[in-house]
C-alpha cells in the first residue's frame, strides 16, 4: 500500500502495517504456511471488518 496514509486513523495505519506483514509472511519461503488456528483468527477478523466496513467501492 502507497500514497498518503497521514490522514488515516492510527488504528487504521497500524492494520495497514499489520496486515503487510502478516501478507510478507505469507508469500515468504523462510515462513511455514499459516496453521489451521492462525487461519481461522486471520479469517474471523478479516469477516468482522468486512461486516464494518460493507462491500468494497471500484476503484478508478
Amino acid at each position: 500500500m502507497t500514497g498518503a496514509v497521514n490522514g488515516l486513523r492510527k488504528q487504521v495505519r497500524n492494520f495497514a502495517s499489520s496486515s503487510e506483514s502478516l501478507l510478507s509472511a505469507g508469500l515468504s519461503a523462510d515462513n511455514p504456511p499459516f496453521s489451521e488456528e492462525e487461519r481461522q483468527m486471520i479469517a474471523y477478523y478479516v469477516a468482522e471488518l468486512a461486516k464494518l466496513i460493507g462491500p468494497a467501492k471500484s476503484l478508478p
